[in-house]
């Protein structure tokens, strides 16, 4: 189960999503942080409706992330690393 905490406001989202690989932050303002123990592969986040609204390939294995202006809804970030784990993580823009 993902761990959720919920903020009220513009830009809110839940704040850390973790697998036993790859772990998840919200920092505030719109940015990510994303870490893991192998090299960081993708970022992906995607409408309830499952249209992908960015995508953004990674480096290394930590990566800060400024997500874009994202419309009012629920949202899921998915993180991939090289050796294929995968961590989702529901955000919420209120």
């Amino acid at each position: 189960a993902i761990p959720e905490r919920f903020y009220t406001g513009i830009n809110d989202v839940v704040t850390s999503s973790s697998s036993s690989d790859i772990t998840i932050a919200y920092v505030g303002g719109g940015v990510v942080n994303i870490q893991s123990d192998a090299t960081l592969r993708c970022i992906n986040v995607y409408s309830v409706s499952g249209s992908s609204v960015y995508t953004e390939q990674l480096h290394g294995t930590f990566a800060t992330v400024a997500l874009p202006t994202l419309p009012t809804g629920v949202y899921l970030l998915k993180a991939v690393d090289a050796q294929g784990n995968v961590v989702s993580h529901k955000i919420i823009i209120r």
